[in-house]
């Protein structure tokens, strides 16, 4: 099937996660009705929306997922079907209105977090996937639409900047504001030079790479277009957590070097990109109000400043 754009209406009609809880138990039964499908046991009903595993009436297994309206997901079902059968799960329907897919099931579905290997194979397995679906297939097609990463980034910063003022008690308290605004400035330095890229997966955390069968597939993208150095930073700072090691600088520098290495990217580059994410990530944990969790990637972001020399 030909997958497009998700409509921009659903964010006018829910724009807030209560909003769309609330109606999400209506959606999802709408969709098994108009689809003719056989609820089974849900996946979770997370930051991503509704998932469930169904049966279609021809009892093929399959996958619901009724997407939570966000502008990041918007082309997730145009990435998937770019990287499907292959890379990432087909997208057998796609209801447009209602942020609705059926999709393939992978199974087990095991995610590579809960892969029980050396962090080490963990890695070659993510790195492999990266390289042969990421970078090899869609740097000669990107679909028409997709935002760049210069794009995502900028409103990433002036949404960040905005809110800075907000958690100024905090942020003088553990001395960060500092680390953010440097991060801040570079990501813009960065988003300036707008390079050539591929399509970006969004969110290549070890939790989106599913096993089905022998192969391992990219789930829940948030698509945009740009370098992939953008891109690694969940991969290097979450597999074999490094941050809990006894010298987590160490841990990280090899992790960062590695990774690079296998995908062919500039780690010099690639450590720029993680010390804006970190910066980043300590912003949507203040607004959040997960203050413990921001002050955790505050050291973390310390960490990358010394990596990135930024």
């Amino acid at each position: 099937m030909r997958s497009v754009g998700f409509e921009d209406a659903a964010l006018t009609t829910y724009p807030t996660r209560l909003l769309w809880d609330a109606a999400a138990g209506d959606l999802v039964a709408s969709m098994l009705a108009r689809w003719r499908l056989i609820a089974g046991e849900p996946y979770r009903h997370g930051e991503s929306g509704a998932v469930l595993r169904v049966t279609t009436s021809d009892g093929r297994p399959a996958v619901l997922k009724v997407g939570f309206p966000h502008w990041e997901g918007r082309w997730e079902a145009v990435a998937l079907e770019l990287w499907g059968g292959q890379f990432a799960p087909e997208v057998l329907k796609q209801d447009a209105w209602a942020w609705a897919m059926l999709l393939e099931r992978a199974e087990p579905g095991e995610p590579l977090s809960r892969l029980q290997a050396s962090t080490e194979h963990a890695l070659e397995i993510a790195a492999r996937l990266y390289t042969e679906a990421v970078i090899a297939r869609s740097a000669s097609t990107i679909p028409a639409g997709i935002p760049s990463l210069a794009e995502v980034v900028r409103k990433y910063v002036a949404d960040a900047t905005a809110r800075l003022p907000h958690h100024h008690a905090a942020l003088s308290q553990w001395g960060g504001s500092q680390a953010l605004e440097a991060a801040f400035s570079d990501a813009i330095a960065l988003a300036a030079e707008d390079r050539p890229g591929v399509l970006l997966h969004g969110d290549f955390n070890p939790g989106n790479i599913v096993r089905h069968g022998e192969r391992w597939l990219l789930v829940d993208p948030k698509p945009l277009v740009g370098e992939p150095e953008f891109d690694l930073f969940p991969l290097i700072e979450q597999l074999g957590a490094p941050l809990n090691q006894p010298r987590p600088a160490l841990a990280l520098a090899h992790h960062l070097e590695r990774v690079s290495a296998l995908v062919g990217c500039d780690p010099a580059r690639t450590a720029r990109w993680c010390t804006i994410r970190a910066a980043l990530a300590v912003s949507w944990h203040l607004e959040d109000g997960r203050l413990a969790a921001a002050h955790a990637v505050l050291r973390e972001l310390g960490l990358w400043r010394q990596l990135s020399g930024t």
